[in-house]
């Protein structure tokens, strides 16, 4: 239970000091409207679940690892764009400095790490890694749309009106940088659902090995 409340601690600290750190209500509020944030957001709330099945002697079950699924590619997805599209042109300080750690940074190791060491695995399929695209997808579109009445997108590879290195330039090149993304993201949704069935196989091979040592060494006392 402490790892697992470390990653929705992890979590909700980082979106606490970005909202402490804006300068009003409404710029507090506005930060829900990064991708960043709501992957944060899917993480802490996920953990938060599974901790209070855990309380209660329940076993979280394959709805649980199917949101899990989820938030680890949204999560995944932020850490990586972060370290390859943005870290060089966003190195906030002090509290937002501290907080684009926890959230960039800190919070995708904690949730890959809990995953990989705790979580049960063996719960997933392939269809649940496509279902999982329907997130960041749909956030790319919503972006676009909105920008297209405001003028303001939440991050400079998603908009096509201003040069580079402020936006893309083109919408041709915003739409191949979509389908790399789309790309992108479907192999590390499948491969978090490959992953996961090999470790549930590697587990059950070690479960049968250990039973089969157990029965032989019986067998040979006797």
């Amino acid at each position: 239970m402490a790892a697992v409340s470390a990653v929705a601690a992890t979590a909700m600290a980082g979106i606490i000091l970005q909202a402490a750190a804006a300068p009003s209500v409404a710029a507090a509020l506005s930060i829900f409207g990064y991708f960043t944030i709501q992957s944060n957001v899917g993480v802490a709330a996920v953990a938060l679940v599974e901790l209070a099945a855990l309380a209660r002697g329940r076993r979280p079950g394959r709805g649980l690892a199917v949101a899990r699924g989820w938030t680890l590619l949204a999560i995944g997805v932020t850490g990586i764009v972060f370290l390859l599209m943005l870290s060089s042109v966003w190195r906030p300080s002090g509290i937002q400095g501290v907080a684009n750690v926890l959230l960039h940074y800190a919070s995708p190791a904690a949730a890959f790490a809990y995953w990989a060491a705790f979580a049960e695995k063996g719960l997933l399929r392939p269809r649940d890694g496509a279902l999982w695209l329907a997130h960041p997808l749909l956030y790319m579109a919503g972006a676009e749309a909105v920008g297209a009445f405001t003028g303001r997108l939440p991050y400079w590879f998603l908009n096509p009106y201003a040069p580079p290195p402020e936006g893309l330039g083109s919408w041709r090149a915003l739409a191949l940088v979509a389908v790399v993304m789309a790309a992108a993201m479907a192999a590390l949704a499948q491969g978090i659902v490959l992953a996961d069935r090999l470790a549930a196989r590697l587990a059950a091979r070690g479960m049968v090995r250990r039973s089969a040592d157990h029965t032989t060494g019986g067998a040979t006392g006797a």
